[in-house]
């Protein structure tokens, strides 16, 4: 599957922000990878700015709590 054919079909089908990820997770991105498809498609896609939010609450609270662990 392609990035085209994953999330941005995805939302373009008018899926959730987390089905659409789930799409992108099934193809086995490194999470570096799978930050900047993010990025991109919150920048391309007319629903982005929906998404990068989804985006930011669900993974940003993540990397959070890995940070407070390291320390």
């Amino acid at each position: 599957m392609h990035i085209r054919t994953g999330v941005m079909k995805s939302l373009s089908d008018m899926l959730t922000p987390e089905e659409a990820i789930k799409s992108m997770q099934s193809l086995g991105f490194s999470t570096m990878m799978a930050g900047s498809i993010a990025e991109a498609v919150s920048y391309f896609h007319s629903r982005g700015e929906e998404f990068r939010e989804y985006w930011n609450k669900k993974y940003s609270s993540l990397r959070i709590e890995r940070e407070k662990r390291v320390r």
